[in-house]
């Protein structure tokens, strides 16, 4: 089956000609980039339609154009959410793309915020474990990067019921688990840090 992909990127040169400068545009893609992903999906048989950064996308979109996906790659320019407004444009219109949703690219442009998910996502993982016997409790003050989690496979009990994030943190696990906890001494005085 052919399908006919769209490319979202930042293509720097463009950057440069509308303005911006050499540091704005540091992480942006270059030409032979684009060249290199269009020629590699096109060598597997499907076809390719270069769409540009998100403005770009919405005036495509607006004016009626769809693809089957879109393989994106955007950074975007402004705002926090900036990588996470194409995802957005395409969830709108309801149109595939590859890689990480609206949620995720959002998320982890902040960098507190994520690290507060995280958090959130291992304390519910550790709270709804039945540790081992011999293992710490869940309620010693030990702290939480001190923590681990060990997926066990063999003799695992239950899987953590977890829901949104939470499941999205633990979704490496394997059908049946088990949470151990224990504790790890810090190596150094950096691993006493919280972050």
């Amino acid at each position: 089956m052919t399908l006919t992909i769209g490319l979202t990127y930042d293509l720097r040169s463009e950057y440069l000609a509308e303005g911006f400068s050499e540091e704005e545009t540091a992480e942006f893609d270059r030409d032979d980039t684009i060249t290199a992903i269009e020629s590699t999906i096109r060598s597997l048989g499907h076809r390719t339609e270069r769409i540009g950064h998100s403005r770009q996308l919405a005036a495509a979109l607006v004016a009626g154009r769809r693809w089957d996906l879109v393989f994106n790659i955007c950074e975007g320019m402004h705002g926090i959410g900036r990588e996470a407004q194409v995802p957005a444009l395409l969830d709108a219109y309801q149109i595939p793309y590859v890689f990480s949703d609206t949620v995720v690219c959002a998320l982890t442009l902040h960098k507190g915020m994520t690290k507060d998910v995280v958090r959130a996502a291992a304390t519910a993982a550790l709270m709804s474990c039945s540790p081992p016997a011999g293992t710490l409790p869940m309620t010693a003050p030990v702290p939480a990067l001190w923590t681990s989690i060990v997926s066990l496979v063999d003799g695992a009990t239950h899987r953590p019921p977890m829901k949104n994030l939470s499941r999205l943190f633990m979704s490496g696990l394997e059908q049946k688990t088990r949470c151990e906890t224990r504790f790890t001494p810090p190596r150094a005085e950096h691993d006493r840090r919280v972050v």
